[in-house]
């Protein structure tokens, strides 16, 4: 598996004091530039803000995520939500972070009972004691300062359940209130925590992607641009020359009696006025410039500033950020909206675009794999992605017959029968899938 690390218990390196929140008793996780302790935050919202970026990632989520789990997809984790449901969250959570963790709930004799998805962006782990982290903790405002409730943390204790009934015991030692005959806070669970780990994010998780954060945020700037422009009418810039003394007063002063608290001078200048005229014009659509002039050298006069850069600027910056984040976050263009044809083998382009996700998510779909045998103590597999869900209607509608069952054939383990009709001779097909569905 390279670079990815199992932990069968939670233990990290010593944290640098500077990350540790001794007063709440967590390792922060912050950016160079920040010490708010929001980096999933920035992470994700980054992300978000990149129509490119977030597509490539939910490409990586929809293959990681597959079509469900081969066996035990119905088992029910908690009321409402079953093994599938958990498997979408985490596969989420996976590619976006890096990192997944949910809740183990047991009875008060040790025993599992329900389960229940923890967001990664909202946990936070204990400082850690000679490398053991013993709790995980949670607050749905770690990272938003403005919002941050310290009331809001809750704890659970570090997956073990090896350890549970011991545990149970010595939380309700701890926490009875002796005069209420309560415990409080009630035993409140285990919280399986995992991430990957690879050099400089030893302790909490760095995504691949993270070294395409700029281009990104160009991303999410070239749409800003469009956006203005839009809302100025798609106006191009110009330099408008105004003849006179912006700072001279704005016509004649008006007299106010000193009685008032009045005074004699102009506060209004040319500049001032012109300013709140072209904001009213600028900001109201459709509108018109009137330029009122008793003399000719006081006519307003526009020059258009040079425009030869902005759309061919404009068009090679959009496929360059295409091109890098496309590299950054290891998805085929052809996958995120972006044609390339050509580059992957005339109608087999898409396929084979398929098939490169399919074996570059291999690796977190075993990491989800080993998680579930490990905890659900089945054996599982997750089904490789559906190509009709992928494959547009009008691509796989160009393939031949041969060809489209030949991509069947080699990505899903089924038995093709030919069958021939004897009266119209149409030759159809009969697919068996085998007990894997895979």
């Amino acid at each position: 598996m390279k670079y990815f690390k199992w932990f069968e218990n939670l233990k990290k390196q010593d944290v640098p004091s500077a990350k540790q929140d001794t007063s709440n008793g967590i390792v922060n996780w912050q950016t160079d530039k920040s010490r708010f302790n929001d980096f999933p935050q920035q992470l994700l919202q980054n992300v978000y803000n990149s129509p490119v970026g977030s597509a490539a990632l939910d490409v990586w989520q929809e293959f990681v995520e597959g079509d469900g789990l081969t066996v035990g997809g119905d088992i029910k984790i908690n009321t409402t939500e079953t093994l599938n449901d958990l498997n979408a969250k985490l596969s989420a959570d996976l590619v976006f972070m890096w990192g997944l963790s949910f809740i183990q709930k047991y009875t008060p004799e040790g025993k599992p009972t329900f389960r229940f998805h923890l967001p990664f962006e909202e946990t936070r782990i204990a400082i850690p004691i000679s490398g053991d982290v013993g709790k995980i903790y949670h607050n749905p405002y770690f990272g938003i300062a403005k919002s941050f409730d310290e009331a809001s943390t809750v704890f659970y204790y570090a997956y073990n359940p090896a350890a549970v009934v011991d545990e149970i015991k010595m939380h309700n030692d701890k926490y009875l209130n002796k005069k209420t005959g309560l415990i409080d806070p009630p035993y409140p669970g285990q919280a399986y925590w995992y991430s990957i780990e690879r050099p400089l994010a030893r302790v909490y998780p760095q995504p691949f992607y993270y070294s395409s954060m700029n281009w990104f945020q160009v991303d999410a700037e070239i749409q800003s641009f469009h956006e203005r422009n839009i809302k100025n009418n798609l106006l191009l810039s110009v330099m408008i020359n105004m003849h006179g003394d912006p700072s001279a007063p704005a016509g004649a002063a008006e007299a106010k009696t000193l009685a008032e608290g009045g005074t004699l001078d102009q506060e209004d200048t040319v500049g001032g006025e012109f300013e709140k005229q072209m904001k009213q014009f600028v900001n109201e659509k459709g509108g018109v410039l009137v330029n009122w002039f008793l003399k000719e050298e006081e006519r307003a006069t526009f020059e258009q500033f040079p425009t030869n850069s902005h759309h061919d600027l404009f068009l090679t910056l959009q496929n360059i950020v295409a091109d890098q984040i496309a590299i950054g976050t290891k998805v085929p263009k052809i996958l995120i909206g972006i044609s390339v044809p050509g580059q992957l083998g005339n109608n087999d382009e898409i396929l084979n675009a398929i098939r490169l996700m399919q074996g570059r998510t291999r690796r977190m779909r075993n990491i989800l794999e080993r998680i579930y045998k490990d905890v659900f103590k089945i054996e599982t597999q997750i089904k490789n992605i559906n190509p009709v869900n992928v494959i547009p209607a009008e691509v796989w509608a160009t393939l031949t017959l041969e060809e489209q069952r030949g991509y069947v054939k080699r990505n899903f383990d089924v038995e093709l029968i030919t069958i021939v009709a004897e009266e119209n001779l149409e030759e159809f097909t009969e697919i068996k899938i085998t007990e894997n569905g895979n």
